[in-house]
């Protein structure tokens, strides 16, 4: 793949920090609206939009706020919050880097286990308690002493700007680009939470992706975007959530719409369609020409990437550092002493376009689920397969709304009143594996199926099931 040349963007794309940028559209462009939010779990209510003058004075004054409840000369502390999916997310995590401090974001669903294990490896030792805490908090505080920190609601932040005295963040794009920005987690290979910190320089390679069809590239999906409003289906700790809410909204101009701060429904996205619109994506990706190619991914050559031949004739997609491509590979900033990234999808190629790609696979046993949460479900699997009565037990969901399970039993019930029988005899075994999972990983009744006892599971030589 031939790689661009020449590639210093133009005015200061890819070195704008957003605390910065922030604040400089809230004194310029003050009614432009930022986000939009719903005002009820009915889209038919409509939304409320939300402008960067609002939203500056809002981060500014839960800055603060936030100083004078840490104390105003505090070294930098992580900071856990774990809320309603709500505008705060978004105020909180500008307005604690603002202050000094880096905000850590998890999720809802991981398990006590899991979140003490993250508390613990990123050194985090404060926690900011909205008026209604999640009971997982409570769960945590029983187990782990933490500072905490009574945050108040929306309303408190967005009223009574008047008063509201800039908050100055002082550090230089050479300062900050490094540093953390907030604190992330995913969910590795080997089912184990990995902590990564995302820096101010991750965020500014999005920025850099502008100038692409300056330099000589075709327009990518961020330059289709600008001027429109993007509804956002994901919750607001995921980091496909932040580079659309906090990344790719404030570098290049356009509106995210965020959703309700309840699950995402079938209900609800069909108002999404009825009330907005719904124009998605992650990737630096450029606008397909051809309507029916709209499941293939063309990446702009500017990320710098190839595709190498994996498993089963698939090609698995790999960003490789290039001083030319510099500029564009966000995960090399979050990433700093990696030389190449094997992001772990593995693609098909199109049979006429070779630059357009298609999703097939996981490079590992990953599960990804619709609502962009993922499951390792090797563990839960290797407890219910010491049920003497099964050979093996398979956990399914890519690409669906909650996990399912497919049990080949050692000997197969013959009637549906036996297979009823034995599904009931084997829920002991499951409800153990769902105890140890995280919720969105559970397996419900009703979701539990036996093989075909003419279609065995395939298997490998040394007799592991063929996933």
């Amino acid at each position: 793949m031939a790689m661009p040349h020449n590639l210093a963007a133009p005015l200061n794309y890819g070195k704008r920090l957003l605390p910065v940028l922030v604040d400089e559209i809230a004194a310029t462009d003050p009614e432009r609206t930022f986000v939009s939010t719903p005002r009820s779990s009915d889209l038919a209510d409509g939304f409320i939009d939300i402008s960067y003058c609002e939203f500056a004075k809002a981060v500014n004054r839960c800055a603060w706020w936030l100083r004078k409840e840490l104390g105003e000369h505090t070294e930098q502390k992580t900071v856990l919050y774990l809320g309603p999916l709500d505008l705060r997310y978004l105020i909180i995590i500008l307005e604690t880097a603002k202050a000094g401090h880096i905000v850590f974001l998890s999720s809802h669903r991981n398990s006590l286990e899991a979140h003490l294990s993250l508390l613990q490896r990123s050194g985090c030792q404060t926690v900011r308690l909205p008026s209604r805490p999640p009971i997982i908090i409570k769960q945590i505080l029983n187990a782990r002493h933490m500072q905490t920190i009574n945050t108040p609601g929306v309303d408190f932040f967005m009223n009574d700007f008047d008063s509201v005295e800039p908050f100055p963040f002082t550090l230089t794009w050479e300062e900050a680009k490094n540093k953390p920005f907030c604190i992330l987690y995913t969910l590795g290979s080997m089912g184990i939470h990995k902590l990564v910190f995302v820096t101010y320089g991750t965020f500014a390679c999005n920025d850099a992706h502008q100038p692409v069809p300056s330099l000589g590239g075709k327009p990518t999906l961020i330059s289709f975007y600008k001027g429109k409003r993007l509804f956002l289906a994901l919750p607001l700790f995921h980091a496909a959530s932040l580079n659309f809410s906090l990344g790719l909204n404030v570098l290049s101009g356009f509106t995210c719409v965020l959703p309700p701060p309840e699950p995402l429904t079938a209900d609800v996205a069909n108002q999404i369609f009825t009330h907005g619109s719904c124009e998605t994506a992650l990737h630096p990706l450029e606008v397909n020409e051809d309507p029916a190619d709209w499941q293939y991914l063309t990446i702009s050559r500017f990320l710098g990437h190839t595709f190498r031949l994996g498993r089963d004739g698939l090609y698995e997609l790999v960003i490789v550092r290039q001083k030319q491509c510099e500029p564009f590979q966000c995960v090399f900033a979050t990433f700093p002493d990696m030389q190449e990234f094997a992001v772990g999808d593995l693609f098909e190629p199109h049979p006429r376009r070779p630059e357009s790609w298609i999703f097939k696979a996981r490079t590992d046993d990953i599960i990804a689920f619709t609502t962009a949460e993922k499951l390792n479900p090797i563990t839960m699997e290797s407890v219910i397969f010491a049920n003497p009565k099964v050979r093996s037990a398979i956990i399914g969901g890519q690409a669906e709304f909650q996990a399912s399970l497919l049990l080949e039993p050692k000997v197969h019930p013959k009637t549906a009143a036996e297979q009823e029988q034995f599904i009931k005899e084997m829920w002991p075994s499951i409800a153990q594996a769902n105890r140890d999972c995280p919720a969105h990983g559970r397996i419900m009744k009703g979701f539990v199926m036996l093989t075909n006892p003419d279609k065995p599971m395939p298997r490998a030589g040394k007799d592991t099931v063929q996933r």
